[in-house]
């Protein structure tokens, strides 16, 4: 099938010119393999018991792409580990997700020479943290455009003329200066941009570091100006058990038209709580809610540059909602055959991603401005049947369904309360340990048979609010002040880095529907014991229902 989306317009992305956030402009859910996106979503990632996960991006545009990779959490959507891979055109590049030996902590591992920002080592790159399962976003993040004014550092009449897209080429296989490439990811901390100091972002649509590049013979302060990144990503996944030879794999859920502006942003500052941001244009950004800070307006010079202040809500996540990803149920095929020395299974994925951007009460699966805790879950309800068109009876392993069961079948109903959730079908619900090993497995009990098909459906709180803080505590729209690293709303601490001052909570009330945004497929596994080589797994996306 070749199908593409609708284009939906998403007017409330940004409502006024001037300082905003990097938004939607039009986001399509790009199911067709065939459609490329400036960002994707891989469902799962499992390091848990020998089994690994590997990302592989294609950057299919001519243009140099700085593109954000971030795995979350499967309970939270929490950030476990994020960076940057700067593309060079029609650049590919490879990573395995695994667990670190010495501690376990989520690792992502990579022999490919792209620039990564930090620099990729032999020992990978981590934060230290442990978190077998999650999921995977991916952004990319702007393309280099052509700057001829006077006012703000290095002129050139072409994007891949621009010093970060000279310095990410590659050179007999090699990039020719990834150093310079990290140092415009730095936080700026200067507000004079012929020095050392003025290194790193300072807007999302402006970078600078001090290099020498190509033919130069002097080495100086340059800079690169950034616009939007088009659909030039092409993402896919696997994971692997590396002990069975066992693995799926597939396409990542590509999303077209996320960003509708550059949404460059440093990799040094993070936000150390949900009641205040660090850094309007830290590594934190971009995310499916959206972009770091946005800038229309300068002025004689970068240091005296002005701002033009806009509308600065982050409607990302919101904005999802009118895509075919948001869902009210999934069917696919499930199979159980275990004994013997053979095991046959078809597990579920499903993942909700990025609720964390929502907020509500104790009812709704989310965070609460209040509290800032994940409570609640998204409901949902079987319908199961065999290959033979009857339908029976299934139970959940929390038992949440009238006993004993009717002839005919119920549909019984069940919270998943994680971001990520695995679902095993099974012939008496006794088996906890699913196709991806002993994880936390949902178990529906299938009454004796070996096989058939299911509908899930999937029921969120139809009064969903998004909640977030507004990145920057804007003055009255259409007012100005001065370039982001002196604007009064930021002080500067001891090390003379910027720390946000004035932040405001935003809530966004999202169209009453159950609708819930969710990804995943059933994963096909068949292991005998005997005959390794008789090993094989698939990956099937679900059939989905949209609101």
């Amino acid at each position: 099938m070749n199908s593409t989306f609708k284009k939906l317009s998403l007017a409330s992305a940004v409502a006024v010119a001037g300082v905003g956030i990097s938004g939607v402009a039009g986001a399509t859910a790009a199911l067709d393999a065939d459609v490329k996106g400036d960002a994707a979503i891989v469902p799962y990632y499992n390091v848990a018991g020998g089994y690994v996960t590997g990302v592989h991006i294609i950057n299919t545009s001519a243009k140099t792409t700085p593109v954000k990779v971030r795995l979350r959490q499967r309970s939270d959507s929490e950030d476990v580990l994020d960076f940057n891979v700067v593309m060079s055109p029609g650049d590919v590049w490879t990573g395995i997700i695994k667990a670190r030996d010495s501690d376990g902590a989520v690792t992502m591992t990579s022999s490919d020479t792209t620039c990564t920002v930090p620099k990729m080592t032999s020992a990978g790159l981590s934060a230290g943290l442990v978190a077998d399962e999650g999921y995977v976003e991916i952004f990319a993040m702007a393309q280099p455009i052509a700057y001829t004014g006077a006012t703000e550092g290095t002129t050139y009449t072409a994007g891949e003329q621009a010093p970060v897209a000279v310095a990410a080429k590659h050179v007999a296989g090699v990039p020719r200066d990834c150093e310079f490439v990290k140092d415009n990811f730095l936080r700026n901390k200067s507000s004079t941009a012929a020095s050392s100091s003025g290194a790193g972002v300072w807007r999302s649509d402006l970078t600078g570091a001090v290099g020498q590049l190509g033919a130069q013979t002097v080495t100086s302060f340059q800079t690169t100006h950034w616009g939007p990144a088009d659909d030039s990503l092409k993402v896919s996944w696997f994971i692997r058990e590396q002990d069975a030879g066992w693995e799926v794999g597939g396409n990542a859920q590509h999303i077209s038209m996320f960003m509708d502006e550059a949404s460059m942003s440093n990799q040094s500052s993070a936000l150390p709580g949900l009641e205040t941001y660090a850094d309007p244009l830290g590594f934190d950004f971009p995310n499916q809610n959206g972009g770091s800070q946005t800038y229309t307006a300068v002025g004689a010079t970068m240091a005296a540059s002005t701002i033009t202040h806009g509308d600065m809500a982050r409607t990302g996540y919101a904005d999802l909602f009118a895509t075919e990803l948001s869902r009210t149920s999934a069917s696919n095929d499930w199979v159980y055959k275990v004994g013997d020395g053979t095991e046959i299974t078809a597990d579920w994925v499903v993942t909700f991603p990025g609720q964390i951007n929502l907020c509500r009460d104790a009812n709704d699966i989310g965070y609460t401005a209040a509290s800032g805790k994940y409570s609640g879950g998204v409901t949902v309800s079987w319908s199961a049947y065999d290959r033979e068109e009857g339908q029976y009876a299934v139970t959940p392993e929390d038992d949440i369904v009238v006993s004993p069961a009717p002839p005919g079948g119920v549909a019984p109903t069940q919270k998943l309360t994680e971001e990520v959730n695995l679902i095993r079908y099974s012939d008496d619900g006794a088996d906890t340990v699913g196709a991806f090993g002993d994880v936390s497995t949902k178990v529906v009990a299938a009454n004796g048979y070996e096989n058939g098909w299911a509908a899930m459906s999937i029921s969120g709180n139809p009064d969903k609010t998004v909640c977030d803080y507004t990145p920057y505590a804007a003055p009255a729209v259409g007012t100005t002040s001065t370039r982001l690293a002196d604007d009064a709303n930021l002080a500067r601490n001891a090390d003379n880095d910027l720390t946000q001052t004035n932040m405001a909570w935003n809530e966004q009330d999202l169209p009453a529907s159950n609708s819930v945004i969710t990804l995943g497929y059933a994963a096909w596994k068949k292991v005998r014991a005997d005959e390794p080589g008789a090993n094989y797994g698939r990956a099937v996306e679900h059939t989905w229902t949209n609101s």
